[in-house]
């Protein structure tokens, strides 16, 4: 496993190029990454998986990125020490584990959040995107979701909408009433959420995001 203070990947640059063309996943999100860089913003990047945070971090500090990372085996101290490196604006990329950084920390240096990969939970993620609207944010904050379209994500994606969706009737109390019908003495009530955004994917779909955010102008343009 690579440290958290490691100044090379494990990895050459012809490889770790490789290995990111082979997933359309992994080409979209060093785009970004690269983009973001440019530009000089910061990015919190989370995953579930401990073996993607440890794929991804070979390939950001072989191909240049400063990178810093906090999952479960990073101690209390050394997760302190880099909040406050990560907020001077030292690194470019703050890989952090969605359940075991998703809570307590304040990453306002950070304004380009990117969820890798998705859970049934959405209360994790909705956590993790959290950690950069925080007292001190300067910039606006964008959150890119990655899928694989056509795969078990978009799947778990719906499952997970759908519990958002109860939660709001439920617990806030969020709701309209779109359609009231009745069959004989059958009365019936049909309800929806009163917000729900349907996210267009970047490739096929550009144009329905085109102006929202000029990063990804360019990068579903390449």
């Amino acid at each position: 496993m690579p440290t958290n203070r490691s100044n090379r990947g494990t990895l050459t640059p012809d490889k770790a190029r490789a290995i990111i063309k082979a997933s359309n996943k992994f080409t979209i999100l060093f785009r970004l990454l690269e983009e973001f860089k440019a530009l000089g913003d910061k990015a919190l990047l989370f995953s579930h998986s401990i073996d993607t945070h440890n794929l991804l971090y070979s390939l950001a500090i072989t191909l240049g990125f400063k990178v810093l990372r906090l999952d479960g085996t990073v101690h209390f101290q050394q997760r302190q020490e880099d909040l406050v490196e990560f907020n001077r604006g030292v690194y470019d990329i703050y890989l952090v584990s969605t359940k075991a950084g998703g809570v307590g920390l304040n990453l306002q240096c950070a304004n380009r959040v990117i969820i890798l990969d998705n859970d049934y939970s959405p209360a994790w993620e909705q956590q993790a995107i959290g950690r950069s609207y925080r007292m001190g944010q300067e910039k606006e904050v964008f959150v890119y979701r990655l899928l694989a379209e056509g795969s078990v994500e978009t799947k778990i994606l719906g499952e997970k909408e759908l519990k958002m969706h109860l939660s709001d009737v439920v617990v806030d109390h969020i709701w309209e009433k779109r359609i009231v019908h009745s069959v004989g003495t059958d009365h019936r009530a049909v309800w929806e959420p009163a917000h729900k955004v349907r996210v267009p994917s970047v490739i096929g779909n550009a144009g329905k995001w085109r102006r929202r955010d000029l990063v990804l102008d360019k990068v579903a343009a390449r």
